[in-house]
């Protein structure tokens, strides 16, 4: 896959904001350039973390609880075969502090140093819990995201989003959460 000259600049900054996870948590490290970005892994023993730059998204480390198998997964492996739980590093951030880092769109999805350097500090610090791989930590990030699935569920349920018209199937199934 051909690398840009400013995915391969943007790696090396983001690189070297997250080798701490190597140093301090023992985590080893693979990147990979994929379409229009690139994506870093760390992983130790119990927890895996995933930078993310794709052209016209914004930036974003996710953490998840080291799943069975092989890590990091492939490229093709974003679906049913294995499960793994990607959660956003700001959501461990608000569960421990009560505040989620706040960003203007431009800066998110411009890849600004700011955010990179945010989501560096939130796993130095609020994230340094679930990085051990303490289990009531990912519980609770699993009860916060339920009950934001279950807050849209019941504010969205019977309305259109788009139009605000009421539909007639309230009585289907609510999209299942993580387990």
């Amino acid at each position: 896959m051909t690398a840009y000259p400013w995915q391969r600049e943007l790696r090396t900054r983001c690189e070297a904001e997250f080798d701490f996870l190597v140093v301090e948590h023992g985590c080893r490290r693979r990147g990979r350039f994929c379409r229009g970005g690139f994506e870093i892994f760390y992983w130790n023993r119990t927890t895996g973390v995933r930078v993310t730059v794709e052209f016209r998204e914004e930036f974003v480390v996710h953490l998840c609880p080291l799943p069975e198998g092989r890590f990091p997964p492939r490229v093709d492996e974003h679906g049913g075969r294995r499960r793994i739980e990607w959660y956003d590093a700001f959501d461990a951030v608000k569960l421990v502090t009560k505040r989620r880092p706040r960003f203007d769109q431009r800066q998110l999805f411009e890849n600004h140093p700011a955010v990179i350097a945010a989501y560096a500090d939130a796993l130095r610090g609020p994230c340094q819990s679930l990085l051990r791989g303490e289990e009531e930590m990912w519980a609770r990030l699993r009860r916060q995201i339920r009950a934001r699935i279950g807050y849209w569920n019941k504010r969205w349920d019977g309305v259109d989003p788009v139009g605000g018209v009421v539909r007639r199937d309230r009585g289907r199934p609510p999209p299942q959460p993580h387990p």
